[in-house]
């Protein structure tokens, strides 16, 4: 069994019908673990939080949909599934 951590910045684009598009900062911080039952196959699992930073400015309606502006936009992941190494 591995754990594991990583992290980044990215941009998270936003998008609506009736809504001008637009782009704001991002941070991904994951952490995880590997299990190899066997050499070459195994398991991941993993956890993602990844919050968008929103502003008056930057993300105009989509930072404002109840006439408050949110300061981010949180969004939380889990995955499990299956690693083939090769």
């Amino acid at each position: 069994m591995r754990p594991f951590v990583f992290g980044g910045l990215g941009a998270t684009f936003f998008s609506a019908d009736d809504l001008q598009s637009e782009t704001t900062l991002s941070i991904n911080y994951v952490g995880g673990l590997n299990y190899f039952a066997w050499r070459n196959v195994g398991t991941r699992a993993h956890v993602r939080f990844k919050p968008t930073f929103l502003d008056d400015k930057s993300a105009g309606d989509y930072g404002d949909p109840f006439g408050f502006c949110q300061s981010w936009l949180s969004q939380i992941e889990f995955a499990v599934g299956a690693v083939v190494r090769f």
